[in-house]
């Protein structure tokens, strides 16, 4: 990776040190000649798989090597590593799909794709008691997984990829686009660096799209960001979705990883729309609900109405009547709302005495 940096470094330098290296040899081979590449003839040796890759695409390729090298399946205990390729590869072929949009470099937006969500990896690896809650991870939308991972790690991935690419020497474009890949608007400038954060922020809810439990409010929103982020029409976003699971199968092959067949984005649409009108039904039982409840409150209001009202012509009935205007004595009674448990009577004896009472 340092001499392909090297703006000097020679192809026969650079044949000579991958002929030195027999897993980079047989891995450089493999890779060049297969379908993800799509080359018409069959790349027989060394110095012609590197002059026709060239420094660029070389240095990417030893940097994704080293990086799938990192990671197997019982590195962490508890951690679901072929599901943690998936993904990535995932972010990797979304960028990949999106930076030919943008007029980028495909091979490096594929490994800058392959590469952003390697710090939570190395958090993993940091915490292995957390390997868990890895599966609940995955499954949020990235804006609900950035704000998990500072409440579980007390930092974000993003955080851990800078220092990394700064002790990998990463190239400065790929390095500030790995670090700055959630935040795609921070940069007002349209520079090939801001372009690729932009890329990877967006290759991102692609990829959620297929991992997310929530299929179908992750959908929308992902199609939002890539129409507000990268201009892109309804037709290229749903053209970008659609190739993801066949160039993810291409891209595991081409590294020499194994990956169940792929979820086709029709089959995540159908779980998207079944979900939605599950909610739709939930919703609409919840409307029939409300409604029966409205029209139990009303009947039971009524109810309670003629029950009052015969309580108060009760009332009414107890109370003395309005005696004649000279008569020394007289009540009222006003409740406070509709119904009192006040009572007053008066009444003449026959030798002219009034006598009064009054009870709560």
């Amino acid at each position: 990776m340092r001499a392909c940096s090297r703006e000097e470094v020679s192809i026969r330098e650079l044949s000579s040190l991958a002929k030195n290296d027999p897993v980079l040899s047989a891995e450089l081979l493999r890779v060049v000649n297969s379908p993800f590449y799509g080359l018409a003839r069959q790349v027989q040796s060394i110095p012609h798989a590197v002059s026709l890759l060239g420094q660029r695409v070389l240095h990417n390729m030893a940097l994704c090597i080293s990086v799938r090298d990192a990671l197997r399946q019982d590195t962490i205990p508890g951690f679901d590593a072929t599901a943690y390729w998936e993904d990535s590869l995932r972010r990797a072929v979304s960028a990949r799909l999106l930076g030919g949009t943008q007029g980028l470099n495909l091979d490096e937006c594929f490994t800058a794709g392959l590469l952003q969500d390697f710090g939570l990896l190395v958090m993993f690896f940091t915490y292995k008691d957390k390997a868990p809650l890895w599966s609940k991870f995955r499954e949020q939308a990235p804006d609900v997984r950035y704000g998990m991972e500072r409440d579980t790690f007390n930092t974000t991935h993003d955080m851990v990829v800078m220092m990394l690419a700064q002790a990998w020497e990463l190239p400065e474009e790929l390095a500030h686009a790995l670090s700055f890949h959630h935040r795609p608007a921070d940069e007002a400038n349209e520079a090939t660096p801001t372009r690729l954060c932009r890329v990877l922020y967006c290759a991102d809810w692609m990829a959620a799209v297929y991992t997310a439990s929530d299929k179908s409010s992750v959908l929308d929103r992902c199609r939002w960001v890539l129409s507000d982020v990268l201009a892109l029409d309804a037709q290229r976003i749903e053209e970008c979705l659609t190739a993801i699971p066949e160039q993810v199968e291409e891209a595991a092959a081409a590294l020499g990883l194994r990956l169940d067949q792929q979820e086709d984005f029709n089959d995540v649409l159908r779980q998207a729309n079944l979900r939605l009108t599950e909610e739709n039904q939930s919703n609409q039982e919840l409307t029939l609900r409300l409604e029966n409840a409205l029209r139990e409150r009303d009947r039971l209001a009524e109810e309670l109405n003629r029950e009052l009202e015969l309580a108060r012509e009760t009332q009414r009935c107890l109370l003395p009547q309005r005696a004649a205007p000279d008569f020394p004595v007289i009540g009222i009674n006003i409740p406070a709302r509709d119904l009192s448990g006040d009572f007053f009577d008066y009444f003449r004896l026959e030798d002219g005495r009034i006598y009064f009472n009054l009870g709560d």
